[in-house]
């Protein structure tokens, strides 16, 4: 296993904790993934909002923002926006996957782009990288 730890001390500034860490073990054959994802900006005559549908994965995903706002809910309904600026770091998430079920959307009047890194179970079929869902009962509007 690899271990990557920052502490206080060596933080950046405005940094909203007391520890970072990261840390990444297989044991077993693993698939990777890449996917870049796009999504057209609300549709200003019929308001369909353009989302990846409820979901999991059985790995973790890195998702990096590459254009536009993403808004990413999980099971508890509260929106986390990441919005891409031009000269500034592109905004990331991480899924942590293993069941935990979350719905992204672009719900902003611009594209969206992101690129997402995906580490899953090895699959000689290739069907296990995502997993659709129902939404969950406290969030059965957001879709």
């Amino acid at each position: 296993m690899r271990l990557n730890q920052s502490s206080k001390n060596e933080l950046p500034a405005g940094f909203d904790g007391d520890v970072w860490h990261s840390s990444q073990k297989t044991k077993g054959r693993s698939d990777l993934y890449v996917q870049s994802n796009v999504w057209p900006a609300v549709n200003p005559t019929t308001g369909a909002v353009a989302s990846t549908g409820w979901h999991t994965h059985p790995g973790h995903s890195l998702i990096i923002v590459t254009s536009g706002s993403i808004t990413d809910y999980m099971a508890d309904c509260i929106p986390h926006v990441y919005t891409f600026v031009q000269g500034q770091p592109a905004p990331t998430l991480v899924d942590p996957g293993s069941g935990h079920l979350h719905i992204i959307r672009n719900e902003g009047s611009v594209p969206a782009s992101t690129i997402a890194v995906q580490l899953v179970p090895y699959d000689p079929a290739k069907v296990n990288r995502r997993i659709d869902a129902l939404a969950p009962e406290t969030c059965s509007n957001i879709l």
